[in-house]
């Protein structure tokens, strides 16, 4: 086995993928010393600590050192913990403790670092592993995957969305629900778009009945056998009608078409423990974008900000109805956002051919989840896909700019 320790430079401890995924790795290791849902606690800190990992991996090779042996199960043992949660990165008080036990000061980036990350791999030729540092007394060990490459896309949203990307492959990945993360709605919604289209269309093969037009042999043959035909045949040939009869026949035939499929349904674990419907990902066909219909400006929710209420025909939710009590869990406001949310647009569709909504945003997560599961629901109905386009609209410096829009 041999350890190696990465310092983090600031430039990417400062990232919101890092401070993000440190704020889950602590989130989850008090939740789970207070003994809270502790199958989904240790799925959410193992999440961090593959996130923090690999965000310090595609540091690498320009700076790291490795230990070995007794030296790495010393360093392995002096790492920060919670409760039975070991964490795998050193951090603000924990950080001159473990640097001064490492040494190594003349390590690239090792005394500016402001945090220390531990990865195990084995030695050359086996396999390697990663720490997950749930229980102290043994490290959870399982294969480690080859590191994401740092973004590279001129769009800055891609970088910031990174954690809540990861969280949601690896829920598409394993069928477990999404941990609940501290990300803007912005970022929630483009995560969700990412993946709302499937990636191959399965197809099957179908027999389709089909009218064909042939020639109809029975009455021409008894048009050649006529007495008149034969003569005017052999002695006015310019009379002779131009098309000979036809009829209409039904014959069948094969065609390959897209076969109906099933989204993958994945749920959200929110901030008060209850998770919400599986929202349905890779759910939709790829198709262009429909355009030429009616726009209508609406608020997800009235009453949240005064001026996009001036800017806006109608609203999905009322925040009177939306607004969370005592006595209601996330996923339940969820749920009755989706409910309003499929009512609304349906409703909208109902004498419309088409339909353009510009949805203006404001916060409160699980309403924005229930109306966009809304909007996908709503989409998979093949009496409306290609007469419906939602286009996001969010507040960024003063204005409202559009996002990808749904279709």
């Amino acid at each position: 086995m041999r350890l190696i320790v990465v310092p983090i430079r600031s430039e990417t401890w400062s990232t919101p993928a890092m401070q993000h995924a440190v704020e889950q790795l602590h989130d989850a290791a008090r939740r789970i010393r207070k003994r809270v849902d502790l199958s989904r606690e240790r799925t959410r800190f193992t999440i961090a600590c593959d996130a923090i990992q690999e965000l310090a991996l595609q540091q690498r090779p320009t700076n790291g050192i490795g230990f070995d042996g007794d030296r790495a199960s010393g360093i392995i043992a002096a790492l920060p913990r919670d409760g039975e949660a070991v964490f795998p990165i050193a951090e603000g008080d924990d950080l001159p403790r473990l640097r001064a036990l490492i040494g190594g000061s003349n390590v690239e980036g090792m005394e500016n670092a402001q945090a220390l990350v531990a990865v195990i791999e084995p030695h050359p030729g086996s396999t390697r592993f990663r720490v997950d540092g749930i229980s102290e007394s043994s490290l959870q060990l399982a294969p480690i995957r080859k590191p994401t490459p740092p973004t590279t896309s001129a769009n800055p949203s891609a970088t910031l969305r990174q954690p809540l990307d990861y969280l949601v492959d690896c829920a598409l990945g394993r069928g477990t629900p999404i941990p609940w993360i501290d990300a803007s709605h912005t970022a929630v919604v483009a995560a969700l778009r990412d993946r709302l289209f499937v990636e191959e269309v399965p197809m099957r093969t179908i027999d389709v009945p089909v009218r064909r037009t042939v020639l109809d042999e029975v009455t021409w043959a008894g048009i050649e056998r006529s007495l008149w035909y034969r003569i005017r045949k052999a002695l006015l040939p310019f009379l002779l009608p131009k098309s000979k009869p036809t009829m209409e026949i039904e014959v069948t035939e094969k065609r390959t078409v897209p076969a109906p499929f099933e989204p993958q349904r994945v749920p959200v674990t929110f901030q008060d423990g209850s998770t919400s419907v599986g929202f349905p990902l890779r759910a939709l066909a790829p198709t262009e974008r429909p355009s030429g219909f009616p726009v209508i400006r609406a608020a997800l929710i009235t009453a949240r900000h005064l001026e996009m209420d001036k800017q806006v025909d109608v609203a999905v939710l009322r925040n009177a109805e939306i607004s969370r009590r005592g006595d209601v869990s996330f996923a339940e406001q969820e749920q009755l956002a989706f409910d309003r949310g499929h009512r609304f647009f349906k409703d909208c569709l109902r004498h419309a051919g088409g339909l353009e909504v510009h949805l203006f945003h404001t916060g409160l997560e699980p309403a924005v989840l229930g109306v966009y599961r809304a909007i996908v629901e709503v989409l998979r109905d093949d009496s409306i896909r290609g007469r419906f386009v939602v286009e996001p609209r969010v507040l960024r410096g003063g204005k409202y700019d559009s996002m990808e829009a749904w279709f």
